[in-house]
């Protein structure tokens, strides 16, 4: 999506060095 300004949705990433997986929250 776009948006002008500040997004104003954070998102947090995380990264599972064990299951080598990467995980995205909004």
């Amino acid at each position: 999506y776009s948006q002008a300004g500040t997004p104003l949705v954070k998102v947090s990433s995380s990264y599972n060095s064990e299951t080598h997986s990467f995980t995205l929250k909004f």
